[in-house]
């Protein structure tokens, strides 16, 4: 099975059925997160507020339109993935349509979708800036409505990149606005490091969310 072709299809559909951007169209905006503090001279007296957060500003002023997508790809690019088990979940914060999900020849589910709030996706953000996700992702976009009247964000590509040969965790961090939906794309080969990684977004998680990315983890 061809998972990202898969999971590119269900991107598609939940857009089109949306209003453009993966909403439900009666879905309501909650208030962008917080902006980061100017620095200021000499020792804080609150380090824990005034300490510059590993995740882009803007980032964290989309964050009402965040979703994070976490694939495994236990296979090499040009091998036919057999199954079963769970290779990807997808977590969003604003209100979805979500398509039921894939299925292997035996019935299980190839991909969850779940719905988090702000804070879990604050908290998973948090822990992909501190394995520096930010620092090595490539920065895509693509039209989130037919002739955007603004430029693509700056400094981004269209389209997804090549996936990565070998077996890897892929994970894209996605916001948007009326225009463009704005991806931030990296990867990590399937070793110790990749398993820390899930664990900690496991431990960020809690809960149902929690649960399917250690069923991630238990892919490798």
């Amino acid at each position: 099975m061809n998972i990202r072709a898969m999971l590119a299809a269900f991107a598609l559909v939940i857009g089109a059925a949306g209003d453009g951007c993966g909403r439900r169209p009666q879905g309501s905006e909650t208030s962008a997160g917080p902006t980061e503090s100017a620095p200021t001279d000499g020792a804080s007296t609150e380090p824990a507020s005034q300490t510059e957060s590993p995740v882009p500003a803007e980032i964290l002023a989309a964050l009402p339109t965040c979703s994070i997508s976490v694939t495994v790809y236990p296979q090499g690019a040009d091998v036919d993935d057999p199954g079963p088990g769970l290779r990807n979940v997808s977590l969003y914060v604003p209100e979805t349509l979500r398509e039921p999900p894939g299925l292997w020849s035996d019935g299980t589910p190839v991909n969850a979708d779940l719905g988090i709030d702000e804070d879990t996706a604050r908290r998973l953000l948090e822990v992909l800036g501190a394995h520096g996700f930010f620092g090595r992702t490539a920065r895509r976009h693509s039209e989130a409505r037919p002739s955007p009247a603004a430029p693509p964000p700056p400094g981004s590509t269209a389209g997804l990149p090549e996936r990565v040969a070998e077996p890897n965790v892929e994970i894209t961090v996605r916001v948007h606005d009326e225009d463009w939906h704005s991806m931030r794309i990296a990867s990590w080969p399937l070793d110790d490091e990749a398993r820390m990684l899930l664990q900690e977004l496991e431990q960020a998680a809690g809960g149902e969310t929690g649960s399917a990315l250690a069923q991630l983890r238990a892919t490798f």
